[in-house]
């Protein structure tokens, strides 16, 4: 039985006719031998059948989903299920918020290590997350949101999220 082995990448281009070029200068780097593969993982299928030979495979599952328009500054929520855990969540001091300190970040991550280590998978390093909020949070392309529980005058993060923006794309 043949070895498969597959090359995991995708060309970075703004062009059509630039990412055509991009792949078949690829594809030709690598012997037409049996076994071999010539593939990109990708989040579509874009790139299928622009150069013989080259194939495209979901690198993740992905949906699009439009979020709900937003109403004196919190989200509609459409779905009751969403309804119902903000109302559950609501009367335990559970609240949202961005991230505006280095020290927020580093209490976050505190709890991205433990999430990481309990479901093992290899945690990035504090210091690309410092690197990321120094370079795109006051360029308003990363926000990171904690969730925050209120009991006895002191508050803790319990969640959070990095979300990066990229125009209209989150």
């Amino acid at each position: 039985m043949p070895l498969f082995r597959a090359l995991l990448w995708g060309p970075l281009s703004i062009d059509s006719r630039a990412t055509v070029a991009v792949l078949q200068e690829g594809s030709n780097e690598f012997p037409g031998t049996p076994g071999f593969g010539f593939r990109s993982r990708r989040r579509g299928p874009e790139l299928d059948g622009l150069v013989d030979g080259f194939v495209c495979t979901p690198w993740r599952l992905s949906y699009v989903l439009q979020l709900p328009s937003v109403l004196e500054g919190s989200f509609r929520i459409a779905n009751s299920d969403h309804r119902y855990t903000i109302k559950k969540a609501t009367p335990l001091g559970v609240h949202v918020r961005p991230s505006e300190t280095l020290t927020e970040l580093r209490g976050w991550y505190m709890l991205y290590l433990d999430t990481m280590r309990r479901n093992a998978v290899p945690a990035r390093p504090y210091r690309f997350f410092v690197a990321l909020w120094e370079l795109l949070q006051a360029e308003g392309v990363l926000q990171l949101l904690l969730a925050e529980q209120r009991a006895g005058g002191r508050s803790r993060i319990i969640a959070g999220t990095v979300f990066l923006r990229f125009g209209r794309t989150v």
